[in-house]
C-alpha cells in the first residue's frame, strides 16, 4: 500500500493499475524528445528512436526502476493543520471591461 504519511493513498492494485498503464503510454504512444544527445543516450539503453518520438519498451523501463535508487524519505509525523482567513476578489466583467 502507497502511505504518505501514515494515511493510505491507493492500494497496491491501483498502483499495479497505474504502473502498467504507463508502461503502455511510453511503449505505444511514445514521449516526445527535442534534444539529439538525450534521444541517442536513450536509444542506447533501449529506447526506441523515431524522428523526435522515443518508444520504450516495458522491459527496457523495468530494467531502468530495478536498477535505479530507491528513495527512502524520512517518515513524518500525521499532523493537522487549519488556517482560516478572508478573501475579497475582483472580477472582470467581459462585457463592461471593468472590476466589480
Amino acid at each position: 500500500m502507497n502511505v504518505a504519511a501514515g494515511v493510505p493513498l491507493m492500494t497496491e492494485r491501483e498502483v499495479r493499475r497505474i504502473h502498467h498503464a504507463a508502461l503502455r503510454i511510453m511503449h505505444e504512444v511514445g514521449l516526445l524528445v527535442e534534444n539529439q544527445q538525450v534521444r541517442g543516450g536513450l536509444a542506447e539503453l533501449g529506447a526506441e528512436v523515431e524522428g523526435e518520438t522515443v518508444r520504450f519498451p516495458p522491459q527496457v523501463v523495468e530494467e531502468l526502476i530495478d536498477g535505479s535508487e530507491r528513495p527512502n524519505p524520512p517518515q513524518a509525523t500525521p499532523t493537522v493543520r487549519s488556517v482560516a482567513g478572508v478573501s475579497v476578489g475582483r472580477v472582470l466583467d467581459p462585457q463592461t471591461g471593468h472590476y466589480e
